[in-house]
């Protein structure tokens, strides 16, 4: 059995997920032994792939995909797919059946995963997918070497959204036709190139998170992230001196604050001596509902260190208006 097709663009009517869908498609197989033991020898190959992916701002181009049959219900999987100037190798073996066992990895360096005016991320996956009768396993690691986001600007209005990278699912055994349950247990390592603005801060994000999800409940992450440059509080755009986002079981969405930013004005004593005045808060508590603390150095009263970081001046230098 030959099968030739030279166009994909079907699959645009299929699902409006992907746009300008371009590639080949043949099957080359042999059929053999008898109806009670049959046999399949061959394999389905797409080449040339390449489509549009509008909700992310992605060009999949270049894309070699193989299936082989090694028999008449197990295949093989192997290919390739590019995204920006990166490139994703696929591999894996599995069943026909719809509850066949099938295992897949997922290897990449610098793939293009998102390009939106919210979004640029560029990632190193090194996952494993795992499908049993009873559930779906994702394990692994994904490293974002690069990215720029800004929270403000995401589908939904923000992290107080649920993502649609978020999967609940039910934790009872599901019904014949519905989706498996989704079992995730992957680390994110983040280099040094990724930018956050959000939730006050506007400045770059390392570190590594274990980022865990169970059927029926949010996605939740585990380590630490160091944060740099600055957090905006009080109309001040602060230099954050030391800072880290803690997670320990926590959504993804809220993680604990440990952050200390400060302004510092110079000439605060009229030139006498070190006339330099740090004024800046202590933020603790959590990303939605932060506790901040005012502190200077040299100590100060509350009210006197509040002016100098809102102002740059003493209580004393105000005028009526300020």
């Amino acid at each position: 059995v030959d099968l030739a097709l030279n166009s994909l663009a079907f699959l645009e009517l299929l699902t409006p997920e992907v746009a300008n869908t371009k590639g080949h498609l043949a099957a080359n197989y042999t059929l053999a032994g008898t109806i009670a033991a049959p046999q399949l020898n061959g394999a389905l190959t797409l080449t040339e792939f390449a489509t549009e992916v509008p909700s992310a701002g992605l060009k999949l181009h270049d894309g070699d995909i193989r299936v082989r049959a090694t028999d008449s219900e197990h295949f093989v999987l192997e290919g390739t797919l590019k995204s920006g100037d990166g490139t994703l190798t696929l591999s894996g073996t599995g069943g026909v059946g719809a509850s066949a066992p099938l295992k897949a990895s997922i290897k990449g360096e610098n793939f293009l995963a998102a390009d939106i005016p919210a979004a640029r991320v560029v990632i190193s996956p090194d996952l494993t997918i795992e499908r049993s009768a009873e559930n779906i396993t994702v394990g692994g690691s994904v490293t974002i070497p690069k990215a720029k986001v800004d929270l403000a600007k995401l589908p939904g209005g923000g992290v107080a959204q649920t993502s649609p990278d978020v999967v609940v699912t039910d934790a009872e055994q599901p019904a014949p036709g519905k989706p498996l349950p989704v079992i995730v247990a992957v680390d994110v390592k983040l280099g040094h190139d990724v930018k956050l603005a959000g939730m006050g801060l506007d400045g770059s994000i390392r570190g590594q998170l274990r980022i865990d999800q169970r059927p029926g409940r949010v996605a939740t992450g585990t380590g630490t992230l160091n944060v740099s440059g600055t957090y905006k509080a009080y109309g001040q755009n602060l230099q954050i001196e030391s800072g880290r986002l803690l997670f320990a079981g926590t959504e993804l969405d809220n993680p604990g604050l440990d952050i200390r930013a400060v302004r510092k004005i110079l000439g605060a004593s009229g030139g006498q001596g070190d006339d330099t005045v740090t004024a800046g808060l202590q933020i603790r508590g959590t990303a939605l509902v932060p506790v901040l603390t005012v502190f200077s150095n040299p100590a100060l009263q509350q009210s006197e260190a509040l002016s100098y970081l809102i102002t740059g001046k003493p209580l004393s230098g105000l005028k009526s208006g300020e």
